[in-house]
């Protein structure tokens, strides 16, 4: 072992102490981090100045202690990883490859110690609907992770956003400027709890639960019963996700609220001039329709649709009077006629009486 660490130490000869970060790397407590150049035959890792791996002919020498069990190399890929991270692996690290694509690249390494968050208090119950986003109400300013459930899902710093899980890639964004973050085309698997943790600037771990519902459908009206002293207003809606209907008069609620897709309300005469609406909603959102209840239960309608009531009465008591007054007119009429007639005939009776005979 002992010539083992000579001979690599003679072969490294390129010191690191001046080399320039290529990349800065960040990872959190117990998880993992992949270097992303590969060495495909012959290089060496170093941590600091400190040789901790030599890889060779599709095999890994691991040097150092610490990192036995937890510094993996895929021969087939070429490329390093290292698990079970520990806040002392933070530092910088060194890829010294030999053969094929030969180079040395140092990268630094920063480990975070996530605070718990299994104990912590919901700092506030957000709601939204399938399709459409939310926005975290506590910004990241300069450093921090967001985490769902207990998963790290984003990284941010430096006005860069890493984000480590697909399901959130091109739907997670984040304002630099402002430092919210957005979640945008929301599904309903996106509930649960979210928590960020902000490392520098306005340090805090806030934790936050989405609940994400169906959109509310559009409800309609239709009415029932109608009669001249009643009406029944039925509310209804296709479908719904926790959605509840409810009837207001105005801005005052005028029966209890109901989790079926549907909702009736009976009317009363005194009822037909005021204005309802029939309200659709869940925790996320809520749709209305408004309703005339003199248009809807047709009683803008009530003089036609009474000619078989109390109408229908006053119209022919009315027609009976008028043909009566007719037949009384045509009576004297004839009367008068008959009388004229009656008149002029004794006239010429009496004409004919008078005569003289010489």
């Amino acid at each position: 072992m002992d010539k083992m660490r000579s001979l690599i130490f003679f072969m490294v000869m390129i010191s690191s102490a001046t080399l320039e970060i290529k990349d800065n790397l960040t990872a959190t407590e117990g998880g993992s981090i992949t270097l992303p150049d590969p060495v495909v035959e012959l290089g060496f890792l170093s941590y600091g100045r400190t040789n901790i791996a030599y890889l060779k002919n599709r095999e890994i020498d691991i040097l150092e202690e610490n990192f036995r069990n937890r510094l993996l190399w895929n021969s087939s890929t070429g490329l390093l990883t290292l698990t079970d991270l520990q806040k002392n692996d933070s530092g910088i690290y060194d890829i010294d490859s030999k053969r094929g694509n030969v180079f040395l690249f140092s990268y630094k390494l920063s480990v975070y110690v996530m605070s718990s968050s299994a104990t912590l208090e919901i700092k506030d119950n957000l709601t939204a609907t399938e399709g459409g986003s939310i926005t975290l109400p506590d910004p990241v300013m300069e450093l921090g992770f967001l985490l769902y459930g207990r998963k790290n899902i984003a990284y941010f710093r430096i006005r860069k956003i890493d984000i480590f899980e697909e399901n959130f890639r091109n739907r997670l964004l984040w304002n630099n400027s402002t430092g919210l973050l957005t979640l945008t085309d929301l599904q309903k698997n996106d509930s649960g709890i979210y928590h960020i943790d902000s490392k520098k600037g306005n340090v805090f771990l806030f934790s936050y639960k989405l609940s994400v519902y169906e959109c509310v459908q559009q409800p309609t009206v239709k009415a029932s019963a109608v009669s001249a002293d009643s009406c029944t207003l039925v509310c209804l809606v296709e479908k719904g996700d926790e959605t509840t209907l409810l009837w207001y008069r105005g801005e005052e609620r005028v029966n209890q609220i109901s989790s079926d897709l549907s909702l009736s309300l009976t009317l009363h005469k005194q009822d037909f001039n005021s204005t309802f609406k029939c309200v659709a909603a869940n925790p996320a959102e809520e749709k209305f329709i408004s309703v005339n209840a003199t248009v809807s239960c047709g009683q803008d309608n009530t003089e036609e649709k009474g000619f078989d009531h109390g109408h229908v009465g006053l119209i022919l008591i009315s027609a009976l009077i008028i043909l009566t007054i007719a037949s009384l007119i045509t009576w004297m009429f004839v009367m008068k006629k008959c009388r004229g007639r009656t008149q002029r005939k004794t006239h010429n009776r009496m004409n004919f009486t008078e005569v003289d005979y010489v």
